[in-house]
């Protein structure tokens, strides 16, 4: 979107929806010490933004932008069984070692610099 002259504002918005499976191992310290092996299916999905403010300089057909950026996401991860039944009831494989979902955000500033040209 045009401000003025050379200066713009820039906008994305994004979505994503991802889908697989894990495998892992998990040691559980009861005395002896258990390993179990762990899998499960997960599937995460969420936003990916950004809002700057852009200005074209001509003479060296270069953009400058600065903004910020915002990722946001949830994970759902299956077999879900609660870590403090470990001690009375270690999990079997497949079971799965994950209490709820995870929601994660990672957001910052970014700058840039852009160079166009023509071949």
């Amino acid at each position: 979107m045009p401000v003025i002259d050379n200066l713009f504002i820039l906008g994305t918005l994004s979505g994503f929806y991802l889908w697989g499976k894990e495998k892992g191992y998990l040691e559980i310290i009861d005395g002896i010490g258990n390993y179990f092996n762990d899998k499960f299916n997960y599937k995460e999905y969420g936003i990916n933004s950004n809002l700057s403010i852009a200005y074209y300089i001509t003479g060296i057909s270069t953009v400058i932008s600065l903004g910020g950026r915002l990722q946001y996401f949830k994970t759902d991860c299956g077999n879900i069984k609660d870590l403090r039944t470990f001690a009375s009831s270690p999990p079997s494989a497949g079971q799965g070692i994950y209490n709820g979902d995870k929601i994660q955000k990672i957001y910052g500033i970014t700058l840039t610099a852009t160079y166009s040209f023509s071949i």
